[in-house]
Parts: structure tokens; sequence; C-alpha cells
């Protein structure tokens, strides 16, 4: 059974300019979220990313193993964990963390 997980837009990482910064693109803000998990098999789970800088948005879709451990889905090398997800009917409720690995695979 497929189980769909949408996360609304969750800033992980924002880099907010020095003083002494120019205005170039190099230097914009920098935005990586992750706004959808699609949970496909036992071992499997799809994630997409978004990443921003500047003007310039680009999806990108990850396909990854996770754990599960009781009603806790530990997605990729520790880049996003799905906790306490309860399901009834068409509805779900759950707690998602980012992992401290999502970091070093946004930058």
């Amino acid at each position: 059974m497929k189980k769909t997980f949408l996360i609304i837009f969750i800033s992980l990482l924002s880099c907010s300019k020095d003083e002494n910064e120019s205005d170039d693109l190099s230097t914009d803000n920098f935005l990586c979220t992750v706004d959808y998990v699609e949970i496909l098999d036992d071992s499997n789970a799809i994630v997409k990313f978004t990443t921003t800088l500047g003007d310039v948005t680009r999806p990108y879709y990850g396909r990854y193993t996770y754990k599960k451990t009781g009603n806790d889905y530990f997605i990729g090398d520790d880049l996003v964990n799905i906790l306490n997800f309860n399901q009834i009917g068409n509805s779900a409720t759950f707690v998602f963390e980012y992992g401290d690995n999502l970091g070093f695979f946004c930058a």
C-alpha cells in the first residue's frame, strides 16, 4: 500500500547576507525544502526536494530506502524523518523533521 505524505513548505536552510556582502546571486538567500514524501513499498520512498537560489526554484526527486520502527519512518541516510505516523481512514497525523544530513545534501 502506498502512503503519501505532503509536507507544506517547511524551511530547512536559510542563509542571510552578511552586512559586508554584495547583492549578487552568489550571496542571495538559499532555501531547501521537502514538500512531498511517498512510501513506495516496505523499504523505498520518494522524496521531493525544492531548492531556491535567488529567483530560481528547482525541484529534485530522490528515491531512498527507509527504516520503519513502530510508527516512525527514517528516510535516507538521516535525510528526513516522519515520526508518530497515525492513519485513520483518509486522514493522518505525524511529526515531520529534517535529519542532520539534509543540510549537507541540499548544499
